[in-house]
């Protein structure tokens, strides 16, 4: 859902395919943010080798979250590269600890008192309840939400890809 599996092929060789997505692309900063000198012509950062390609597209103002990751390898006499094309792998791991987060937090606050009544452990709960509810219903809007602006990086940068290396895309079939 998140994410989506490429597969491109191509008559080219690895090392030309790298050679030519280095060519097409600015390489990543090596620091963030970037230099103030920093190159940024291209409309695609990342980088390439004969065996791995990650590429993002650039967003001016904001962080691109879309990112393509894939391999190449020669096979019956052309190039495959097949990997995977969408958010980036460590974003629902973040959401996740974030809004677990936004649920624990507030609870262990209390009142410093050592004697806890039943009325305190239900309001509590219903508390828990309300504000977990609440909670999980802006994480599931922020992930609508996420999807429907980022929708068009996937296919950007599948296209990208398969122009670059004069490719066919032979599949693209979500996870």
């Amino acid at each position: 859902m998140l994410r989506r599996r490429i597969r491109i092929t191509t008559r080219l060789s690895p090392e030309e395919c790298a050679a030519r997505i280095t060519a097409a692309i600015d390489r990543q900063p090596p620091t963030y943010p970037p230099p103030a000198n920093w190159e940024n012509s291209k409309p695609v950062i990342g980088k390439a080798t004969p065996k791995r390609i990650q590429l993002c597209k650039r967003i001016q103002g904001r962080n691109p979250h879309n990112y393509l990751r894939a391999t190449l390898r020669r096979e019956q006499g052309q190039t495959v590269i097949s990997g995977k094309v969408g958010i980036h792998p460590v974003f629902p791991i973040v959401l996740f600890v974030w809004g677990g987060a936004m649920i624990l937090v507030p609870t262990l606050g209390g009142s410093g008192t050592p004697a806890i009544s039943f009325l305190d452990v239900v309001l509590g709960a219903l508390f828990v309840l309300l504000y977990g509810g609440v909670s999980i219903i802006c994480l599931g809007s922020l992930a609508l939400l996420y999807r429907h602006l980022t929708k068009d990086e996937a296919k950007y940068l599948t296209d990208f890809l398969t122009r670059t290396v004069d490719g066919q895309n032979t599949r693209q079939s979500k996870q």
